[in-house]
């Protein structure tokens, strides 16, 4: 079972990543969640994206396999990395999945007043126009990005609050895996074992 412990610890801690990368939410009261996912909208780790990423890694993982197991018949091992990306879709995007936990994350952190700074510097012209034009600001427009995003982190808390949050997400993470882990490979199994397969370590074996 190798294959799949690393190849899904990787995927959570990696995904987890994706929503962290832009300092950016909130803490009030229930209407402040529309606005986190209104930011991670305009930041683009939303959960459409997080999914097609997810069916990426199915068919990664089931490229590994095909490779492992070239005795294997092509569309068994397509239908369990097509299980393999339902099982991460649950865990990371469900109701009560790791996207929903990162999200109660930043709630802890941010005041309403504080996301809707960051909403304002990612609707602004001036973000627009650096998000259109990547690679090709000068340095003068782009000292100026940095300059004004800055100003919302000072304003927000500063370096050491982002600093926190990525080490509470990370925490959330690393315990998300760990408690997680162990029922993803029983289903994945379970799943097999109705196709009339097993795993052997990163072997399929016939049953």
């Amino acid at each position: 079972m190798k294959l799949v412990v690393k190849k899904f610890g990787f995927v959570l801690i990696m995904l987890a990543i994706s929503v962290s990368i832009n300092p950016t939410i909130a803490y009030s009261v229930e209407k402040i969640e529309p606005k986190i996912y209104q930011l991670l909208e305009v930041t683009g780790s939303t959960k459409s994206s997080m999914a097609a990423n997810i069916n990426k890694i199915g068919s990664t993982f089931s490229s590994s396999l095909k490779k492992i197991n070239p005795n294997i018949p092509d569309d068994i091992i397509d239908k369990c990395g097509e299980r393999y990306s339902q099982i991460l879709s649950k865990l990371f995007l469900g109701e009560d999945g790791l996207h929903k936990q990162l999200v109660m994350v930043y709630k802890k952190y941010y005041s309403e007043k504080d996301i809707d700074r960051y909403l304002q510097f990612y609707q602004s012209k001036l973000w627009q126009n650096a998000s259109k034009n990547k690679g090709k600001l000068s340095k003068i427009e782009a000292d100026q990005v940095k300059t004004e995003f800055q100003k919302v982190v000072d304003a927000t808390g500063g370096q050491s609050k982002q600093d926190a949050i990525k080490q509470d997400m990370k925490a959330k993470t690393d315990q998300f895996v760990e408690s997680s882990l162990g029922n993803a490979q029983n289903d994945l199994n379970k799943y097999m074992r109705t196709l009339g397969y097993k795993l052997d370590g990163d072997k399929m074996v016939k049953l």
